[in-house]
C-alpha cells in the first residue's frame, strides 16, 4: 500500500478453519477463526494493526428451540451485516436472535444483535471512568431464485453505537471520523451513530458457463449533518467458465463520507472514512485443484482535505484453498 509518505508491504499466510461441536441435537459450540502470521516493512505514522496472531471470527454457543429459529452467545462476527463500510467482520461479545423461513435461495430472515464493541486503552489515557459502549443491530434479509435464470437478494438494518470510548474517537479521527479532543482520554465523537443501511444483489444466472452478478448498498447515519452522513457502494461482477476454471472479473466503485460509522471498526481496505474511490480485481478457480487466485488493485481518495488522508493506493495478491473438509 502507499497513501503520502506512508507506504508499507506485507507478505502472510492465514489458516482458517471452522469448527462444529455438536453437544444435542439443539445445542452445539462453533467457531470460525483464522491464524495469521504476518512479516512486513512498513513505514507509517501510525500503529499498524496487521500482526501475527490467532482472530476469532465467531466463537460462539447456538441453540436452536425451533428449526426456523436460532440463540447465539460468545464472540459474534458482524460480517453478516454485509456492509464493510458501517462495520468489517470483526467480532464482538454478545447475543444475538434469529428467525429464518424458506430453503437455501428462497427465503425471508430476521436477526437481531446486541453486542460490546471491543476496544483497549490503558488507565493513564483516561480522565474517568466510562460507560460500557453497545452496538444494536436490527436485520431483515430475503432471497429470490426464479427457476435459476435470476437470483435475488436483500437487506435493510437499523444499527446503533452508544457510548464508544474516547480511544476510539481518537483512533478513528486519523481515519476520516470529525472528533473533538486532541488525546486519547480526551476525544469524543462531533456526532453519535444511529441508522441505517440497505442493499442487495442480483445475478443473472440462466447461462451455466456465463453470470453476471451486479448490487450495492447504501449507507446513512441519521445523526450527522447532511454531507457527512452518506456512504455508497457498487459492484459489477462476470463468472465465466474457461477449460475447467472459473474466471471472475469484477470492478467496484464507492464514497463513504466522514461520519457514517466510527472508522476503528470499519473497512480499512476502503480507506475507513471521508474517501471516494474505485477498485478492480480478478479471481481465477481451480476447480480440479480447488484453488483460487486473487489479484486485486484499490485505489481512494478524500473527500475533503484533512492532515492524516492522503491518497490511498493498495495491492493485494492471494492464493487460497477452499472449505477442505476433514
Amino acid at each position: 500500500f502507499s497513501e503520502g509518505q506512508d507506504e508499507g508491504t506485507m507478505v502472510g499466510f492465514i489458516f482458517r478453519p471452522r469448527m462444529t461441536y455438536n453437544l444435542t441435537d439443539q445445542f452445539d459450540l462453533y467457531a470460525d477463526a483464522k491464524l495469521q502470521l504476518v512479516t512486513s516493512q512498513v513505514q507509517t505514522r501510525f500503529n499498524d494493526s496487521r500482526q501475527s496472531g490467532i482472530l476469532p471470527y465467531e466463537v460462539a454457543a447456538r441453540f436452536r428451540p425451533h428449526k426456523s429459529l436460532q440463540l447465539k452467545a460468545g464472540a459474534l462476527s458482524q460480517g453478516h451485516l454485509d456492509a464493510p463500510m458501517l462495520i468489517s467482520d470483526r467480532a464482538f461479545p454478545g447475543v444475538s436472535e434469529s428467525l429464518r423461513f424458506g430453503d437455501k435461495k428462497n427465503y425471508v430472515e430476521f436477526v437481531a444483535a446486541q453486542t460490546i464493541p471491543t476496544s483497549t486503552s490503558f488507565e493513564t489515557m483516561r480522565v474517568e471512568k466510562e460507560k460500557t459502549p453497545t452496538f444494536f443491530t436490527e436485520t431483515v434479509k430475503a432471497g429470490f431464485d426464479f427457476g435459476q435464470a435470476v437470483e435475488l437478494n436483500g437487506f435493510a438494518s437499523h444499527f446503533k453505537f452508544k457510548d464508544l470510548p474516547s480511544v476510539v474517537a481518537y483512533e478513528s479521527s486519523r481515519w476520516g471520523n470529525q472528533t473533538l479532543g486532541d488525546l486519547p482520554g480526551n476525544s469524543f465523537f462531533q456526532f453519535e451513530f444511529d441508522g441505517w443501511v440497505g442493499g442487495g444483489e442480483a445475478c443473472l444466472c440462466y447461462f451455466k458457463s456465463f453470470k453476471l452478478r451486479t448490487g450495492g448498498y447504501l449507507l446513512e447515519n441519521s445523526k450527522a449533518d447532511p454531507t457527512f452522513n452518506r456512504g455508497q457502494e457498487f459492484f459489477v461482477r462476470a463468472d465465466m467458465g474457461v477449460l475447467g476454471t472459473v474466471v471472475s472479473p469484477y470492478y467496484m466503485q464507492y464514497f463513504n463520507e466522514s461520519d457514517t460509522s466510527p472508522a476503528r471498526y470499519n473497512s480499512g481496505a476502503r480507506g475507513h472514512n471521508n474517501r471516494k474511490g474505485d477498485g478492480f480485481g480478478l479471481e481465477i478457480f481451480f476447480r480440479p485443484y480447488n484453488f483460487r487466485i486473487v489479484a486485486e488493485y484499490m485505489s481512494s481518495d478524500v473527500i475533503n482535505p484533512t492532515p492524516n488522508q492522503e491518497k490511498l493506493d493498495s495491492v493485494l495478491f492471494k492464493v487460497e484453498t477452499l472449505y477442505v473438509d476433514f
